[in-house]
């Protein structure tokens, strides 16, 4: 555990930005209740006031992982335009998002 522990220590600390980035999520989704990823749309999350550590560790990573994902799917579905997949796709999300 503990050489697990440096290993994630020597990557942030060669990578401060992605710490000073992370850190910025977290904060956003205990002050505001919501993240937001870079195309605009928020994620709303429940308050954190009086969540227990469980549900604060669960809201602070998908804070983080919300905006790296979202612009992960946008950028692979601008990759494959004329694709089945890229249909399937679009398909499911005017389903789901009307």
């Amino acid at each position: 555990m503990a050489e697990a522990k440096e290993t994630v220590n020597l990557w942030y600390k060669e990578r401060k930005e992605v710490l000073k980035w992370q850190q910025a999520r977290k904060k956003e989704a205990r002050e505001d209740g919501r993240v937001h990823t870079l195309l605009g749309r928020a994620r709303v999350f429940p308050s954190l006031t009086d969540a227990s550590s469980s549900l604060r560790g669960h809201v602070e990573r998908a804070a983080i992982n919300t905006p790296v994902q979202v612009l992960s799917f946008f950028l692979m579905r601008l990759s494959l335009p004329n694709s089945t997949l890229s249909l399937s796709l679009s398909l499911s999300l005017s389903l789901s998002f009307g």
